[in-house]
Parts: C-alpha cells; sequence; structure tokens
C-alpha cells in the first residue's frame, strides 16, 4: 500500500496535517494542495490514487474539482473523496451530483475514514491490474451458451463452458470461475442441485451463482435461492440488466475478498480463502423506508416470520446510519421520497454504504431496473411478489450482510492487534518505526520539522518489584492515557517497549516539542497514579529526550539514537526532567 498517493485538496492547515496524519497511518504517501486551481494542475501532473477534497475551498470549490476531473478523459477513473461539514448539509447531496465517489463528515473518524480510502483506491487498482473474470456458463443447450458467451465477450469477461449439471460442477470444481451462469432444467443433474452440491463444497462454496432459466414460477425462483444461488434471472433477459446483476454480484465477492486478504495479511494466520465465517442466524433488522403505507404487506410479512422490523417515513431516518440494520427496503414507486436518490447517498456514504438495499416495485421496464442496480440496489422485488421468494432473498441478504460485518469486525480487529499494543492501547514500537520512516522523509522533501521524544519511567523496575506487576501494568496504562491528554490528533504515541513511550510529533520543531514533553512531564508528575482505586496510589516521574528532523537525525535510526542519548542524560542528571538535543 506504501506506493500508493493520494491528493488532499484543502486550505485548512490543521485539516490538511490532520488528513495527512491519517494517511500516513495507513502507508499512503501524499500530495497537497491548497487551492483548486493547484489540485487539478497536481491531479494532471502526479495522477493520484485517489483525491480527497475539501467542500469549501477560497476560488474554485471542491464540487468544481469533482466536476473537472470527472469530466477529464484522464482523470475521470481515479476516486474522488469530498468532505463535508455534515451529512445533514446540503453538501452531501451536491456533491453526490458532482459525481464524487464517496464523501466524509466531519469531525473525521480515523478507523472509517482509512477503511473508505482503502476500498476505493486498492479497488480502484486491483480493478485495472485485475485479469478479466472468469464466468461458467453452463445451460443444455448449446445455442444458448454459445449466446450468452458472446455478450460475456463483448464486454470483456473470459468463458468457460459447461453443457449439463455434472459438467457444470466438475469444471467449477476445476476451473475456481469467479461467477456461474447456471440454467435449471438439464437432462442430468438440475441447476438446484448443482448449486447445492456447490455451495456444500468447500472448494466452490465462495463462487456466486446467478440462476438463468425460463422457469417464472416464484416457488422455482424461491427453491433457487433456498438451495444456494446468489440471483435468479428470467429467460428471456435483458442484456443489459444480466450485465449489471454480474458487476454488482462480482464487486461484492472483490471486497469480501479484499477483507479476508487483509485480516490474513493483519493476524499472519492460515486461513481459507473461499470459507465462509461461522456466523449465527441474523440479528440484525430490516428497515423499511416509505412515506406511506405501500410496504406494510412485507412489514407483516416479515413480523410473522420472526424478523426484527423498523418502519421510517422521513428521507433522514432512511438515510440515518443504524448498526443495528442490516438491510433497507424501499418503494420504487413512492412519491414522497426519491428512492433512486436514497441509494445513491446511502451507497456514497462511509457510514452506510456496507448495508444492502432492496428495492420493492422499481418499475417494470429494463431501464428502471437497471438505473436501480447501478446506483447501488442490491435486489429488486417485483410485485405481485411470492412470499416464500420474498422470505428467501431478504434472510440471505441478512446473512451475507452478517457474515461481512463479522469480516470486517475481525480485519479491524487483526489490524489493531499488529499494529497496537494491547496493555496501553498505543501503537506499538513496529507501527512507530513505520509511521516515523515516513515522516523523516516527508520532512525532508517538504521542508519542514518533525520531532520525536522518548520518555522512560524512572525507577519503574522497583516499583514492579516491590507493589508487584499488577501495579506496574496499571500505572503504564495510565501513563498512556495521560500522554494522550497532552498531545494534539495529528501526533502519534507508541510503547517503544517496557517502560519506554514515543511521541512523533509532525510539524513540530524541538522547542515546540520540548513544551509538550514538559507538559507531559508535569501531567505525570503533579498527580499520583491509581488514585480512586483499590490499589495503593503511588508517584510516577519520567525521564524524556527530544531530538528533531533534520536537524538531529536525517533517518528514523538517527532521530531515534538522538533522542535516545538525550533521554539517558536526562537519567544522569536526576530523572524527573526534559534534556532537548541541540542545534
Amino acid at each position: 500500500m506504501s506506493n500508493r498517493s493520494v491528493l488532499v485538496i484543502e486550505d485548512d492547515s490543521l485539516n490538511r496535517k490532520l488528513i495527512h496524519a491519517l494517511l500516513s497511518l495507513g502507508g499512503y504517501l501524499t500530495v497537497e494542495a491548497q487551492t483548486a486551481e493547484e489540485g487539478l494542475r497536481l491531479a494532471r501532473e502526479s495522477h493520484p490514487d485517489c483525491v480527497i477534497t475539501d467542500v469549501r475551498l477560497p476560488g474554485m470549490g471542491g464540487l468544481e474539482v469533482t466536476r473537472a476531473i470527472k469530466g477529464d478523459e484522464s482523470l475521470r477513473a481515479i476516486p474522488v473523496i469530498v468532505v463535508v461539514a455534515s451529512a445533514a448539509e446540503d453538501d452531501a447531496r451536491k456533491a453526490i451530483l458532482a459525481g464524487c465517489d464517496a464523501y466524509i463528515t466531519k469531525p473525521i473518524a480515523a478507523g472509517s475514514f482509512l477503511e473508505t480510502i482503502s476500498r476505493l483506491v486498492e479497488g480502484t487498482a486491483e480493478t485495472a491490474s485485475a485479469l478479466p473474470s472468469r464466468i461458467l456458463v453452463v445451460d443444455d443447450e448449446p445455442m444458448v451458451v454459445t449466446t450468452i458467451v458472446k455478450v460475456l465477450r463483448r464486454e470483456g469477461y473470459e468463458t468457460l463452458e459447461a453443457f449439463g449439471g455434472e459438467a457444470a460442477v466438475r469444471k467449477a470444481t476445476e476451473e475456481s470461475p469467479d461467477l456461474i451462469l447456471l440454467d435449471v432444467i438439464m437432462p442430468d443433474l438440475n441447476g438446484f442441485e448443482v448449486a447445492r452440491r456447490l455451495k456444500g463444497d468447500l472448494r466452490t462454496v465462495g463462487i456466486p451463482i446467478i440462476l438463468v432459466t425460463g422457469l417464472n414460477d416464484p416457488h422455482d425462483k424461491a427453491l433457487g435461492l433456498e438451495a444456494g444461488a446468489d440471483e435468479f434471472i428470467s429467460k428471456p433477459f435483458d442484456s443489459a440488466e444480466l450485465i449489471v446483476r454480474m458487476k454488482s454480484i462480482l464487486r461484492l465477492r472483490q471486497y469480501r475478498e479484499q477483507i479476508r486478504h487483509r485480516s490474513l495479511s493483519a493476524e499472519k494466520g492460515p486461513m481459507d480463502a473461499d470459507r465462509p465465517a461461522a456466523v449465527a442466524r441474523p440479528s440484525l433488522g430490516v428497515l423499511l423506508g416509505s412515506s406511506d403505507a405501500a410496504l406494510a404487506d412485507i412489514l407483516e410479512l416479515l413480523d410473522g416470520r420472526g424478523f426484527i422490523t423498523r418502519t421510517a417515513r422521513e428521507e433522514s431516518a432512511i438515510l440515518a446510519f443504524d448498526e443495528e440494520i442490516g438491510l433497507v427496503m424501499l418503494n420504487g414507486e413512492d412519491r414522497g421520497i426519491d428512492a433512486l436518490d436514497i441509494c445513491r447517498r446511502r451507497k456514497s456514504r462511509e457510514d452506510t454504504q456496507n448495508t444492502p438495499i432492496i428495492v420493492v416495485n422499481p418499475g417494470q421496464d429494463p431501464e428502471s431496473r437497471i438505473r436501480f442496480l447501478s446506483h447501488g440496489a442490491d435486489e429488486l422485488l417485483l410485485r405481485p411478489f411470492d412470499a416464500r421468494e420474498a422470505v428467501a432473498r431478504i434472510g440471505r441478504l441478512l446473512e451475507r450482510e452478517t457474515e461481512l460485518r463479522a469480516l470486517r469486525a475481525g480485519y479491524r480487529t487483526a489490524l489493531s492487534a499488529a499494529t497496537n499494543d494491547t496493555l496501553t492501547g498505543l501503537f506499538n514500537q513496529g507501527y512507530l518505526k513505520k509511521f516515523l520512516s515516513l515522516e523523516t522523509k516527508r520532512s525532508q522533501r517538504q521542508k519542514h520539522p518533525t520531532s520525536l521524544v522518548l520518555m522512560d519511567i524512572d525507577d519503574f523496575k522497583e516499583k514492579n518489584d516491590t507493589l508487584g506487576h499488577l501495579v506496574g501494568d496499571r500505572i503504564l496504562g495510565e501513563l498512556a492515557a495521560r500522554i494522550r491528554s497532552c498531545i494534539r490528533e495529528i501526533d502519534l504515541a507508541a510503547r517503544y517497549g517496557g517502560e519506554e513511550f514515543a511521541i512523533v510529533l509532525p510539524y513540530t520543531p524541538c522547542g515546540g516539542a520540548t513544551l509538550v514533553a514538559e507538559r507531559i512531564r508535569t501531567a505525570v508528575a503533579s498527580m499520583d497514579f491509581l488514585r480512586g482505586s483499590s490499589l495503593p496510589s503511588v508517584g510516577v516521574t519520567v525521564s524524556i529526550g527530544v531530538a528533531a528532523c533534520p536537524d538531529h537525525g536525517a533517518s528514523p535510526e538517527e532521530l531515534i539514537n538522538a533522542a535516545d542519548a538525550m533521554l539517558y542524560q536526562a537519567k544522569r542528571e536526576g530523572k524527573n526532567r526534559v534534556v532537548a538535543a541541540s542545534a
């Protein structure tokens, strides 16, 4: 990820520093501009992997930047993220209409910010460099296979062919296609049984299946969905609609695989890439959003089947994030709200983009259905619908969302374990060195100082030996909290090892870092630790060394050695003091 670059267009220096710090945490290189005009020039010169622009800029604004990028043939593939003051403001809607790929709101949440960047940047890079998706087309009629294969190849897909159920199972197992288009009525093994076999085999369970068949009975659709199919399209089908549905399913699979591989990289443990996470029966709820009672029949159906349901009639309530909601259902014919716009806005927001959406009554014509699918709808439900089919579709989407949330939570846990110290909650030494390496390079490239503070708890071994390791651990945790209270959001604090801590202060000269270090020393020494607990309170002091890049070291190693020398000088001079390197 370290070779990915992000262009940040922001006129406020503090916001620019904060975004830079967060991007550095994620391992991204940054290019910065203070005006829209400068940003567009840098975009054309450096062709970054992503652009982040504030909506409010002097002169040309962030919306104009977005339109300019999306209107330029050479730049339009670059994802654009617009930073707005509040999701409730009209800026968010305008940003979507301008063509942005996502928007984020202030104050920026570090975790979801990096997840949004990763989704857009890594997704774009992988899409650009990946081989074409391989689609297995299964039908016992060679003419049907030939027709579908022509459509797929015209869209750039690679194809595999099978002319019966047994051949489909064999080819799927041997070739591991990215998606299967599967007929139902075949003489040797019908499509339902093929789906059941593939979903029951760990080698093929992760391959999505679309049933493409002449069967139109709702009972057959329900059987297919219950057998494990991801989608059901009736013949004759509209080629454009088929391609849109395929792209939606392939994007979902790619997203799931990205999370799995990130988790694997973070935790460095074994994981079967296609094995679904073990999840309990979905406990997430369904939000039915409609300005009238058009979804009352679905509400009654779901309540009767034991689903957790909520209703919302106001647009703001439908757009709001709720972690207990795993699926949103909208009325495509609602005259009180714009269901298409809600799809688009929910899928553009970092907090709601992953929650699936079902649109009921999207319209009978293929163009209307394609429009909803293209703007974020995950499923379409046409009236009159079969209760069994509807329940199967809704249940499957909730199960999928439950699995994806478990995967995302696992990834965040694994990432935290790989970068954080479990005892103090600060970053660990490995991540500190990575961050410091990025900052020292940036410091020299952009001609600004970066300071490093190293501190050590005085006589900590003696406290551990006399008071016990439980008290020692509590002291370490409380010291971490006091350090956090004394530094800025863009600064990075880490446990360097044992009782030693480190702080990286970007854009800060040695004199400014010395003031911060003295503030921390005072906060530690002025009040006993463990007050108000069942453990005895204890006085704690720290010795601190300070050095800055580039004055005292150009590389991370040189800077650490310089600050470490100052730390030991503080120890020699009597402890409980700050010593800074001289110019």
